[in-house]
């Protein structure tokens, strides 16, 4: 399971949506919006879904002898711009590692971030796997999936009243 971070990092400078580009290209494969863990121990953030078209799966599959996802197997992924390995897609695992089953797991030294909204357009630079644990707990999640729902709630209702007076 995730490692809890043990000092202070710089999530607390995070207030954004973030986006993740491979490290080599910059082209973009991700967004927080599909966050589902940053695990310490594989070096990687895990997502649900990526970029449309901006990594492809690799169609061996290796099952790992020795590490800390041992018994566990993936294929690689790799950016579709510049063909790099960005990380792994597990397809199966032990149950250790159930939160990585059929995800996207990004390697965080492969990958670059940038912060969604920011005033000045700071270099994109790599994020460790604590400050993304500490930015995305539980709560955080929670609060910007009920934001997300009330504005959908808001959007559908306009919708609606469109669609009547266009009757």
């Amino acid at each position: 399971m995730p490692t809890p971070p043990d000092q202070a990092s710089d999530a607390d400078d995070i207030q954004a949506p973030l986006v993740f580009q491979c490290a080599t290209c910059a082209t973009i494969v991700g967004d927080s919006f599909a966050w589902v863990a940053a695990v310490e121990d594989l070096n990687c953030v895990v997502l649900n879904g990526t970029g449309s078209g901006t990594i492809a799966l690799g169609s061996a599959t290796t099952t790992v002898d020795s590490g800390p996802d041992a018994g566990c197997t993936y294929c690689l992924l790799t950016c579709t711009e510049c063909a790099n390995p960005l990380g792994k897609f597990y397809q199966s695992t032990t149950t250790q590692w159930d939160i990585v089953r059929n995800s996207y797991t990004l390697d965080v030294s492969m990958v670059k971030t940038y912060e969604l909204g920011r005033t000045k357009a700071p270099e994109p630079t790599s994020r460790s796997c604590d400050s993304l644990m500490d930015f995305y707990s539980t709560a955080s999640v929670t609060r910007s999936i009920t934001q997300m729902k009330k504005m959908m709630c808001v959007f559908n209702d306009r919708l609606e009243r469109i669609e009547k007076q266009l009757e």
